[in-house]
């Protein structure tokens, strides 16, 4: 473990929990820069040993993107939705699967970038989340994060889903810009997918929309041959709610280029004794760009 104290940080640099979103930006956080010395907070960090397991929030999440599997966690006790919950004083953190047990370190790259999206309900974002690379073959992934205090053990458990891939639609398609639904194609995945997709559209007189949206699964079905799940979109009904710029007349929407990332979440199980709004998930995350115009 990582020796780990406070920083501060202007306004940019405040992690913000937000009840209610999509878990826009969520997925396998960088971690090419090396480890950092110290935990990112917006204060003076609180360190872990002084705070009461069932005070503790912990929020851990197992995320793959199709390559290797990292695992993230982050603290926060009291009201303050933040990180705020340095480990340290003896404390220790790991995450356990069939390959062993990992430590965890933070990156310093981490600083306000870092991110943990609990899709859809939660999404902490600015803080610098603690990371470990699990390694990994199987095709799911059982991990217990234990977080470790003298000889106790506070275990939460998760299970990674199945990878899957997007066979349709096509990375860099071109579609006609009068395309109102989208057909969507999962090699393997499952019955519930979470899809968000960045949209970044321009009208034909130059005026610019970009957003990041949620879009709901009009039908889904099981292939014929078993080999995954098919379903629609409604870009149209999406791309007709942006909001535009206006420093041109308003005109018809000519061209946009969109991100769609489609999610399979597992929900886990917490530790009873750590605090009530400790959160334990698992996410496969793929992701496919394509344009209409």
């Amino acid at each position: 473990m990582s020796k780990i104290s406070s920083l501060r940080l202007g306004a940019t640099g405040i992690a913000v929990l937000v009840a209610g979103l999509a878990g826009c930006g969520g997925g396998v956080t960088d971690d090419s820069g090396g480890t950092a010395e110290r935990l990112t907070c917006l204060e003076t960090c609180t360190p872990s040993n002084t705070v009461n397991p069932d005070q503790l929030s912990a929020h851990y999440a197992l995320v793959s993107e199709g390559g290797k599997v990292q695992a993230q966690a982050g603290f926060n006790t009291g009201d303050d939705p933040r990180f705020n919950v340095e480990v340290a004083g003896g404390d220790k953190l790991r995450v356990v699967t069939a390959s062993g047990a990992n430590t965890f370190h933070i990156p310093s790259s981490g600083g306000i970038a870092g991110i943990i999206a609990a899709f859809p309900s939660l999404l902490i974002i600015g803080a610098t989340p603690y990371l470990s690379d699990v390694p990994s073959s199987a095709t799911t992934l059982p991990a217990d994060f234990e977080f470790v205090r003298g000889a106790t053990v506070y275990k939460s458990s998760v299970t990674l889903p199945a990878p899957f891939s997007i066979t349709a639609p096509a990375a860099g398609a071109t579609f006609p810009m009068s395309t109102r639904t989208l057909s969507v194609r999962l090699a393997s995945g499952g019955m519930a997918p979470e899809n968000q997709a960045e949209f970044k559209c321009t009208d034909s007189n130059g005026n610019t929309a970009n957003s990041t949206e949620s879009i709901p699964v009009a039908t889904i079905a099981a292939l014929a041959d078993g080999s995954g799940y098919a379903y629609t979109l409604d870009l149209g009904a999406v791309i007709d709610t942006l909001i535009f710029t206006t420093t041109f007349p308003r005109g018809a929407v000519a061209s946009c280029d969109i991100g769609l990332s489609v999610t399979l979440q597992n929900d886990g199980t917490r530790d009873a004794r750590l605090g009530s709004n400790t959160r334990v998930f698992a996410q496969q995350i793929r992701r496919v760009s394509f344009a209409l115009r």
